[in-house]
């Protein structure tokens, strides 16, 4: 169980299917799984949906029944009719696949056929306590944008202490990127028109889908605001930043409070970046800059607003 301790149990549980369900069936989805014609030893073989695995016969066709754990064990110790039972796994050879296997999508993903900008395109999300704070700041954050001057930019650098920043403002000079030019970038790549806010748990079927497909190069949201509407069932990989607006901690009696523990889940958000490799023999998924303390990819902590 990834980030919380009870993440997926009921509230997403829903959700994490139909999903799934997309990934699985859904050949026009931007995280299908597989390739659009799929064959084995010269057979094409199609999938489809089923709800036990009594009439599986066929070599030519995956039957996929998709169930949460709960409701897995529901059908198994609660027998009905055309449901599954203990039978269909004595009967038949079946694979379970779980939630929470996330690099698949990395892998399946066909990021070769998209330009070197669209792979390097972060998605930032702007995290408040509340709905009015966050409706607040996003205000805020449209107006800056949309007001942005070279000036504020020169006046940044004058006055920032910080290593980071210092670094960034070299590599804007080596890249001989003036400031003009980046305030024209930014405010194309941050303008209102690309930014979503996700506050509410009653959010429209567009929002849900707009959130859940932010690696589709068609996408161009690169802006959320949230307050707890993310913290459960929600997987993107290009989250390449999560900006927290507040500096509440609730822990009593050295158990933490449901802010720690949003925030706990907050940083699992974060945790699935992209898996990369440094060179042909490198293992994605491991960690690669622990013991680089200079080295400007490893995860830095930052001070929040």
């Amino acid at each position: 169980m990834a980030t919380g301790s009870g993440k997926t149990l009921i509230i997403a549980g829903t959700n994490i299917i139909d999903k799934t369900r997309d990934n699985f069936l859904n050949d026009t989805s931007i995280k299908y799984l597989f390739n659009k014609s799929i064959s084995f030893e010269d057979k094409k073989i199609s999938l489809q949906e089923v709800d036990n695995f009594q009439t599986t016969n066929d070599s030519s066709v995956i039957n996929i029944c998709f169930s949460t754990i709960q409701g897995l064990h529901s059908r198994l110790n609660n027998p009905q009719e055309n449901s599954l039972t203990y039978e269909d796994f004595s009967e038949q050879k079946i694979v379970l696949i779980s939630d929470e296997a996330h690099h698949i999508n990395v892998e399946t993903k066909s990021l070769s056929q998209l330009s070197k900008e669209e792979n390097e395109e972060p998605v930032i999300l702007f995290k408040s306590k509340t709905i009015n704070e966050s409706k607040i700041f996003e205000e805020e954050f449209i107006k800056g944008i949309r007001t942005l001057m070279a000036e504020k930019i020169a006046e940044i650098k004058v006055n920032s202490k910080d290593q980071t920043i210092i670094k960034m403002f070299k590599y804007f000079e080596d890249s001989k990127i003036s400031f003009e030019n980046l305030v024209a970038e930014l405010q194309e790549d941050f303008s209102a028109e690309k930014t979503i806010s996700v506050n509410s748990k009653d959010e429209s079927e567009e929002k849900q889908l707009a959130v859940n497909t932010l690696e589709d190069p068609q996408n161009e949201y690169r802006v959320i605001f949230a307050v707890d509407k993310l913290n459960e069932g929600w997987d993107v990989l290009n989250l390449f930043d999560i900006v927290r607006l507040y500096d509440t901690r609730d822990a009593k009696n050295n158990q933490p409070g449901p802010t720690t523990i949003r925030e706990a889940q907050l940083i699992g958000r974060g945790a699935r970046y992209c898996p990369f490799k440094l060179d042909n023999f490198d293992d994605p998924y491991k960690r690669k800059f622990d013991n680089d303390l200079e080295n400007e990819m490893r995860a830095k902590k930052l001070k929040s607003r």
